[in-house]
């Protein structure tokens, strides 16, 4: 049993040891924490941020930014206090590890969080996290913190998405000036440490709009249900028009027709891109959008972005509509104070995780450069070299990192080999992963948009392997990010292995009326490219009714 996020001993985490290797010591492994035997982690949920292994620039960027944006959010709320938002805190109180190269989320100090939030508790939280909860621990709710809370989490309800509006139009301009070279030339350090911070910054903001756009989610459902139409649901919650990655997929439509340039286009968006700093973003990349735009070139134009989110848009009124005559009349002047409020609320969460995504390609950028300043003096010898490097040894004094890269390729090949269990107490205990599909024949998830399509499946690992899509086909993915979304038009429906209603593939599924199945845990594994599958986007339902060979 958890001894409880607060019991935590300060300074009890060790993260490995020195190695020797040809006679020089390495410093600790950066992808691989050393965690008390009694606290509980698990892969469930951040994986779909961190699909596989990172790589070390990743992960030193990533991780302690993710865990002190949030417990900022957090405090911000008044559910947590100043001092456990403090940005030094040890393992045991923080929100997200790694083990073996895989990031991975403390469910203790989840559950510490739930219990004292109002209206959830920390059994309810790693119930939807994990989908049980161990019978060992119990939760411990606390109303210390509900007068705080009470104060606060109105008044963020409120200003938030008008905060963040703001933040995303400061954010792309700052983008625009270190990716364009406009900005004044300054360290690596001073840089990295700027994109450190906006990244920070925007995952406290994203941390605060995902928690408002679950909520929505919830009322939106509940509602749906009280007025006896819970089928409406899923149309409650699209058609808003103000989804970041719906004004992508918009404005490479008008690339196919020639109507915008590819450099426009890629001033606007290029930032897409995994959150994986080794992957390159469109900027780097354009060839993929150009391949996408290619795809549209072929559609007709009654297939044109903005015709479907009038008719998304149509669909969602209508729905209003249906619940409000159903519902008794003292109950709608609420309701229509919700159906606005999702309509500002649910988009926002896509909004803030563009802010974030833009620190990281800025960070790619600052990584560039200083590889060219490392090479030129022969202390690094290929541009990847960079992603093996923490970000304090990218940015620091000028030395021989080329033995350090080829023992982290070495360490990164290795942990690619491995696999983790989902989840654990402690130290987990890898196996040798694993390769090969799962035969079954169904597949049950979270519906997320209603509609049922029969076709032949695509399964694929990346954007570039997504452009293949022919008319008709349903895309299988194991999970994405905002740059997926210029390829999901693509697709006759979409079936992901994580995320959930609230997920990015989720909210985007719904504003552009695609029927999706998310969840489904081994879609990719279960299904491969040529199987015909028949999606039911209502009962969250993937079969396969035929497959290819």
């Amino acid at each position: 049993m958890s001894t409880g996020w607060l019991g935590a001993r300060r300074g009890s985490t060790l993260n490995g040891a020195d190695i020797g290797v040809g006679g020089e010591v390495l410093p600790p492994d950066p992808l691989c924490d050393r965690s008390a035997p009694n606290v509980f982690w698990t892969t469930t949920n951040i994986v779909e941020g961190f699909p596989g292994v990172v790589t070390p620039l990743t992960w030193t960027l990533w991780g302690p930014r993710m865990d002190v944006g949030s417990r900022r959010a957090y405090a911000k709320l008044g559910i947590l206090t100043r001092a456990e938002a403090a940005p030094d805190v040890p393992l045991e109180q923080r929100f997200s590890g790694i083990f073996f190269g895989r990031a991975a989320l403390n469910v203790d100090v989840i559950r510490t969080v739930a219990d004292r939030a109002p209206g959830t508790s920390g059994a309810a939280a790693e119930e939807q996290l994990l989908g049980n909860v161990r019978p060992e621990v119990v939760s411990r709710s606390s109303r210390r913190r509900l007068p705080a809370i009470a104060v606060r989490l109105p008044f963020m309800f409120l200003t938030e998405p008008r905060r963040v509006e703001r933040f995303l139009v400061e954010q792309r301009a700052w983008w625009r000036a270190e990716t364009s070279g406009s900005a004044p030339a300054r360290p690596a350090a001073t840089r990295m440490a700027e994109a450190g911070q906006r990244l920070e910054d925007a995952l406290a903001r994203h941390s605060i709009c995902s928690m408002i756009a679950v909520a929505l989610l919830d009322q939106t459902a509940t509602l749906s249900e009280q007025a006896g139409q819970p089928h409406l649901q899923t149309l409650l919650n699209t058609g808003h028009g103000n989804v970041e990655e719906a004004a992508l997929v918009v404005d490479l439509w008008e690339l196919s027709r020639g109507r915008r340039t590819l450099n426009e286009v890629l001033a606007d968006h290029g930032y897409h891109g995994s959150g994986e700093l080794s992957l390159p973003s469109y900027r780097v990349a354009p060839e993929q959008l150009e391949a996408i735009a290619a795809r549209y070139r072929s559609r007709p134009e009654s297939e044109a972005p903005q015709r479907l989110a009038a008719r998304q848009r149509g669909a969602r009124l209508a729905a209003e509509r249906q619940v409000l005559a159903a519902l008794p009349r003292r109950k709608r002047a609420g309701a229509k104070l919700l159906f606005r409020l999702a309509g500002r609320g649910i988009p926002l969460r896509e909004a803030s995780k563009a802010c974030f995504v833009m620190a990281l390609d800025v960070a790619r950028v600052v990584a560039a450069d200083r590889y060219k300043e490392l090479a030129a003096q022969g202390y690094l010898t290929e541009p990847a070299d960079v992603f093996y490097l923490t970000v304090e040894e990218l940015t620091g004094p000028d030395r021989n990192l080329r033995p350090l890269v080829a023992h982290r390729r070495a360490q990164t090949e290795s942990y690619e080999r491995m696999e983790l269990p989902a989840s654990w107490y402690g130290q987990p205990d890898p196996g040798e992963r694993q390769l090969g599909a799962a035969w079954v024949d169904r597949l049950d998830g979270i519906g997320v948009y209603a509609g049922i399509v029969e076709g032949p499946a695509r399964v694929a690992t990346t954007v570039a392997e997504a452009t293949a899509l022919e008319p008709g086909e349903v895309l299988v993915c194991h999970t994405t990010d905002p740059s997926w979304a210029s390829v999901f038009p693509l697709a006759g429906a979409l079936v992901i292995d994580i995320g959930s209603s609230a997920s990015h593939g989720a909210i985007v599924a719904r504003e552009l009326g695609i029927p999706c199945v998310i969840n489904t845990g081994i879609g990719t594994q279960a299904v491969a490219t040529g199987d015909t599958v028949r999606v039911d986007g209502a009962a969250g339902t993937v079969e396969v009714v035929g497959r290819a060979t």
